[in-house]
């Protein structure tokens, strides 16, 4: 009897200490975030990706079924209020909930959108923030980081894991940027355009030689005043790129074409058509760096 009690007690500890971590619910807000969450849990859970579309966050409406996956979440992984407005309201509706608003961690560097006088004579003027922070590597590690010790905080369980995962993922991240900085140096200074202001962290980590905004404004198209003042500086260059985003009409792409040195090329810095795997941020940023230089060349 006192044998089979024994056991009994036994049993139940063990059985207590293995089922008794339950599986964190993580949900990441975009395939970025999802991606460098992923690496990170990899071994203990597999966080949840809250928007699958292939719209920008800017865009997004959140449905019922995206606020029933909020609510049931135990931590909630986002970008930041400028870039998922949708869901910043949800979360100031929803209280309690543990969430990393990548755009407020500490130490995230954080840089302001370039205007056209600032973009040719490089003089410092205040502008509103550019919150494509993912394209710094070095802000992704801040964030892997913190992603990291939260977790730790939440699932001790798990302690050694994520810490395996956060040093893997930095020693290839911090290789990641290595390579992008040697292979960006035989270009840097090739003059190119963009459609959208969206490359000031890649400007400003590889030294990348921006010359104009085709459409300054997230609010509409440029004004014919504009489109003149951007052939004018193209005519300035024997060669040009013009860089444009999806959904970017290409029609206007292609009035900026006023010469055999004009390039065009479409890319994608918020992955909204990259399929979704783990490494989906390694492969974004080599993909966007591979179509930026062989515009550039």
């Amino acid at each position: 009897m006192i044998k089979n009690k024994i056991f009994l007690a036994v049993f139940c500890l063990f059985f207590v200490s293995t089922t008794g971590a339950k599986d964190l619910k993580i949900i990441a807000s975009t395939k970025i975030i999802h991606s460098i969450s992923s690496q990170i849990t990899q071994g203990a859970s597999e966080p949840v990706l809250l928007y699958k579309t292939k719209t920008s966050p800017h865009h997004i409406i959140t449905t019922p079924q995206h606020i029933k996956i909020i609510k049931n979440a135990d931590l909630i992984i986002w970008t930041g209020e400028n870039i998922e407005g949708s869901l910043n309201n949800i979360l100031k509706k929803i209280k309690n909930k543990k969430t990393i608003q990548f755009a407020k961690i500490k130490d995230i560097k954080l840089l302001n959108h370039k205007a056209e006088k600032e973009i040719k004579n490089h003089h410092s003027h205040n502008h509103s923030t550019d919150h494509h922070l993912w394209l710094s590597i070095d802000n992704i590690i801040i964030l892997s980081k913190k992603i990291t010790t939260t977790l730790q905080n939440m699932d001790e369980s798990n302690f050694k894991i994520y810490q395996q995962n956060y040093e893997n993922l930095t020693i290839d991240l911090k290789t990641l940027k290595q390579n992008l900085k040697k292979n960006f140096a035989s270009v840097r200074n090739n003059a190119f355009m963009v459609n959208h202001p969206s490359l000031n962290y890649l400007i400003a980590d590889y030294n990348l030689n921006q010359v104009g905004i085709i459409s300054p404004s997230e609010l509409g198209l440029p004004s014919l005043k504009h489109i003149n003042s951007l052939k004018k500086t193209i005519k300035e260059h024997q060669k040009i790129c013009l860089l444009y985003e999806p959904g970017f009409p290409k029609n206007w792409v292609y009035k900026l074409k006023i010469h055999e040195g004009v390039k065009t090329q479409l890319i994608d810095p918020m992955a909204l058509n990259m399929q979704i795997t783990n490494k989906l941020y390694q492969n974004l940023m080599t993909n966007l760096s591979q179509k930026i230089i062989s515009c550039l060349n």
